[in-house]
């Protein structure tokens, strides 16, 4: 098989997760949820503490600390939870535009070594 041919094959197959870690982000997360869930192929809010993710978190999984974590425990155990290939991590006030995550896929698939 061509490197052409398998650059195209994993375009397809892909498959991109994203955490967002929440600290009490209620507001911000109900307007950035909806905007990355149509992005991703699978999203995972993790709450630093009880109740600070929503109960209806737009398709999203939640995970729910019983005590605060570090913010790099946090990504660490997200990671170990998704099964994407490639791994977002989207602050709670970050909100994607339309399309921004193909531009980072598409990106990452045309210069693997970065």
């Amino acid at each position: 098989m061509s490197d052409q041919a398998l650059l195209t094959e994993s375009r397809a197959s892909a498959r991109v997760s994203a955490i967002v870690v929440s600290h009490g982000h209620m507001e911000e997360l109900a307007e950035s949820l909806p905007a990355l869930v149509p992005q991703v192929d699978e999203i995972l809010v993790i709450a630093n503490v009880p109740g600070s993710a929503p109960r209806d978190a737009h398709g999203a999984r939640v995970l729910e600390n019983s005590r605060p974590l570090s913010y790099a425990a946090n990504l660490n155990r997200g990671i170990a939870e998704t099964s994407g290939d490639l791994v977002l991590v989207n602050n709670p006030d970050a909100v994607p535009e339309p399309g921004s995550v193909a531009t980072l896929v598409a990106f990452i698939e045309a210069h693997p070594r970065c």
